[in-house]
């Protein structure tokens, strides 16, 4: 019989401790450092434990760093203690239980027209708590949204002029969280680097384009490419270099667009068909790769993931839904309530979100919100074809 070899334990030294032995001062002081998850599995371990991880002590330290300049004024009205007094102001702050505080009462100086998909710096404690507006004269104003600024403080924190034009879309660029990008009436693009010290604004742009006389649609930012849809075509742009790595033209209005940086796929919206377009085949003129052609109206409600691509027309009654990897119509949705009379015509807008799906549709004197949840469904779809569906990437 093979011999087991046991590893024996280390010798704990006369003047170690465990957790169980040390001072209720010292453990306390090392416990509010916790985050609020641990803090509650401390908690559940013993009563000796519990009765450090509730106390005044902890939950003060947690109080000051989350609201330091509502401290005092909590603390001397806090007769149900400092652990009540927390959860009920987090409580209150997610529901909006507040008289309406808005941060710095600046006005702009005309219409906005955009304002940015993400916080600018995000990746940054400094510079994470920054949003960018466009105005109707062009100008791209940065906010600050911290909570430390006082009543009657200016919220703004700069200005950048160079556009001609409205702001049609801002976005945040997705490999460096403090370059903005900006799109105009006129189908500009420019750069912005909102962390520069320079006190010139115009000297923060890093970076501009221009598209002609495009109509424009939008942009959004993955990683270092910016993608511009535009009159016909929908365009990348590598933010490193501002050179276009791929643009397809689609040779008729576009109505919607999306991305899918995962799987290299770019989403188009024309009239009564909607186009998948492959970033890496980058020729001189890409062809789709698929065509989805079930609509009578344009396409203008777009969304794609992984499995599944919905499009919606304003002019049809029904939402299609269809394989990514293939392109074959997999199912029709009704944008209203299924077996009732089409009392109200159209899809006028359109969310999605893993298998929960909404649709609005509407007329003159009318309209409908339509929620649908599959994750509970039991009654599959019958398949048109018996085989599986082949990709086409």
């Amino acid at each position: 019989m093979e011999q087991q070899h046991l590893i024996p334990l280390p010798k704990r030294s006369a003047s170690s401790k465990s957790v169980f032995e040390l001072e209720t001062d010292a453990l306390t002081h090392c416990v509010r450092y916790l985050s609020l998850s641990d803090l509650s599995n401390f908690a559940r371990t013993c009563k000796h434990f519990k009765s450090i991880a509730y106390s005044d002590y902890v939950w003060r330290h947690l109080f000051r760093k989350q609201w330091p300049q509502l401290e005092s004024s909590i603390i001397s009205g806090a007769s149900g203690g400092m652990r009540a007094a927390y959860l009920d102001r987090h409580l209150a702050v997610q529901k909006f239980a507040f008289q309406e505080d808005v941060l710095g009462k600046q006005w702009h100086n005309g219409p906005v027209t955009a304002i940015s998909d993400k916080l600018l710096g995000e990746s940054s404690s400094s510079s994470g708590n920054l949003i960018a507006s466009g105005e109707h004269d062009g100008t791209v104003c940065l906010w600050s949204l911290s909570s430390n600024i006082k009543q009657g403080q200016r919220a703004l924190r700069t200005m950048f002029h160079g556009h001609e034009r409205a702001i049609e879309s801002l976005s945040v660029s997705g490999y460096n969280t403090s370059l903005l990008v900006s799109l105009s009436k006129d189908c500009k693009i420019k750069v912005w680097d909102t962390a520069a010290s320079s006190s010139a604004c115009s000297s923060r742009c890093v970076g501009k384009l221009s598209f002609g006389k495009s109509l424009p649609l939008g942009i959004k930012c993955f990683e270092s490419l910016c993608y511009v849809a535009a009159g016909t075509s929908i365009t990348a742009i590598d933010l490193r270099t501002m050179r276009k790595v791929f643009c397809a033209n689609a040779r008729e209005s576009l109505h919607s667009y999306e991305v899918l940086p995962a799987k290299s796929l770019v989403g188009t919206g024309g009239y009564g068909k909607a186009m998948l377009w492959d970033v890496r085949r980058s020729g001189a003129k890409p062809e789709p790769v698929i065509e989805m052609e079930e609509h009578s109206g344009p396409v203008s409600s777009l969304h794609m993931d992984s499995y599944k691509i919905v499009t919606g027309s304003v002019k049809d009654s029904y939402c299609n839904v269809w394989d990514t990897n293939s392109g074959k119509l997999v199912n029709s949705l009704r944008a209203g309530i299924p077996h009732v009379p089409d009392i109200l015509f159209g899809c006028s807008a359109m969310a999605v979100s893993g298998s929960r799906i909404v649709t609005t549709t509407c007329n003159d004197e009318r309209g409908l919100v339509y929620l649908r949840d599959f994750n509970n469904a039991t009654c599959p779809k019958p398949s048109k074809e018996d085989n599986q569906c082949t990709s086409k990437f």
